[in-house]
């Protein structure tokens, strides 16, 4: 092709016209003009994500979707379990963009990492003796009815009163929802009973979801001189004061309203908690 190319110049440049040169060559005029583009063929990859409800979200926002989902206990999806995850949850992706997302971010089942060391409880019971001793925090999902959609509840519970210490309903729960959960639990209650002078030791049970292992959720703790310790994977009995609770809130929450919204569940759960 490049040959016939040059052939087509070269009569160009005698004063031939290049609709005559090139029928001499036996090329057609598109094909003296094209020029290959560079790079890979086809569209550039989207750097954003549509919603079923017209909401543009950037594709970082899914990237932390995807890894909140993977660090849920008992999740091992491939990216063909998450397309179909996040399409039920609002989101329209296909299998070729989420498995791109996946890799781009080593999320690939071959490609996880194990987890840092961390603490992991050492008694299946937690077993307290005063308030604020022992604490557990665990996440809920619940089915909003008229949107279609799970939110997701973080409690933290006293153990030794069974009391919900703090809470927070959302349509995600992301680590930083996490540490905002622990300072409101530092203002409201561990600050104003002066619990190191007291020397009462704080310890805060939980499993091994991503937003729990976090980095920036350990260190909150670890400042303020609570302990954290993580459940062994596969055993919610660890966990079995705030599980229980759980399962009250199904009962008395879940099973007896249908929620249109998530300020209709957020109202129904302040009234709950009261």
């Amino acid at each position: 092709m490049e040959e016939r190319r040059q052939i087509v110049r070269q009569y160009k440049n005698r004063g031939l016209p290049v609709s005559k040169a090139v029928k001499v060559a036996g090329m057609s005029r598109s094909s003296f003009y094209y020029r290959p583009r560079k790079g890979k063929p086809g569209r550039r990859p989207s750097l954003e994500t549509g919603m079923v409800d017209g909401e543009i979200v950037p594709n970082e926002h899914v990237v932390g979707i995807i890894k909140d989902l993977l660090g849920m206990d008992f999740v091992d999806y491939g990216y063909i379990k998450v397309t179909h995850w996040l399409n039920q949850h609002g989101y329209v992706i296909n299998q070729k963009k989420v498995y791109r997302l996946m890799k781009e971010h080593g999320l690939l089942l071959t490609s996880l990492k194990p987890s840092p060391s961390r603490s992991f409880v050492q008694f299946t019971r937690a077993l307290p003796v005063v308030p604020f001793e022992i604490l557990e925090m665990d996440i809920k999902f619940i089915y909003i009815h008229g949107t279609g959609l799970n939110a997701l509840l973080l409690t933290i519970l006293d153990t030794f009163t069974r009391k919900a210490l703090a809470w927070r309903c959302q349509l995600s729960i992301r680590k930083g929802d996490v540490l905002s959960l622990i300072e409101q639990l530092i203002l409201d209650y561990l600050q104003p009973y002066e619990l190191l002078n007291r020397d009462i030791h704080v310890t805060i049970r939980n499993d091994n979801g991503s937003q729990f292992i976090a980095k920036m959720v350990r260190d909150c703790l670890r400042d303020n001189f609570i302990l954290q310790e993580f459940t062994q994977p596969s055993t919610p009995e660890q966990n079995g004061h705030i599980e229980s609770f759980h399962a009250i809130i199904r009962r008395l929450v879940e099973e007896k309203f249908e929620f249109e919204n998530l300020q209709h569940l957020n109202k129904i759960l302040e009234a709950f908690f009261m």
